[in-house]
Order: structure tokens, then sequence, then C-alpha cells
């Protein structure tokens, strides 16, 4: 069983990773943004993306010692792979990565 001051320190985190995006907040529409960077033009370089990156991971190895929750590797994972994914526009990756760890929030939220 996590801790509750650790859940909620954690998702604290995660939630300040999403926010320190180079994905720009005001420009996000209104509904489901993680599948529309198609309608959007973001211009976000690969050296931001690669140093927003590093913090999403360091954020993650952090989360995992203080949760011990083989979610929080998979994520790293799942991270890893969309990093890695050259098909994707550097924003679309970024959305996708702010998703994914919107995600391990909610979870980790609700795992008991």
């Amino acid at each position: 069983m996590m801790e509750l001051k650790n859940k909620h320190m954690v998702v604290d985190a995660l939630i300040k990773v999403v926010d320190a995006s180079p994905i720009p907040r005001y420009k996000l529409p209104t509904y489901n943004y993680a599948y529309t960077s198609g309608q959007q033009s973001y211009n976000i370089s690969i050296q931001e993306f690669g140093v927003w990156l590093n913090y999403v991971n360091s954020v993650l190895n952090i989360s995992y010692q203080y949760t011990g929750l083989a979610l929080v590797l998979a994520t790293q994972k799942e991270v890893l792979n969309i990093s890695n994914n050259s098909q994707l526009s550097i924003a679309e990756r970024t959305l996708q990565i702010e998703h994914i760890i919107l995600n391990l929030a909610q979870t980790i939220l609700h795992y008991q």
C-alpha cells in the first residue's frame, strides 16, 4: 500500500512535468488535445524536446523509487518507444507522452 503523502507528491510531480512540456498551454484546444496535433502548428525544437524528455525520465525514476509500481517502469518504456518514433512529429510525440503521464497520474490516484 502506498502512503497518501507519497501518492500526492508523485502525482503533483507528474502534473508539473506535463505543465513543463514544450507545447504552449494557451494554444491547446479545449477538447481531447492528445490526438489533435495535426490541426495545430507547434514549433518545438529537438533540443527543447530532449530537455523535457530528460525531465520526464528523471521524474519517472524518482516516482518509481517512491511508489515501487511496475506501472511506472512500463510507462518509462512506453515514453521511450514514443520518443524514438520518427514517424511522429515532435509535437505529436510530446502530446502522446503528456497523455501517458496524465494516465499514470490518474492510475496512481486510484491505486489502493
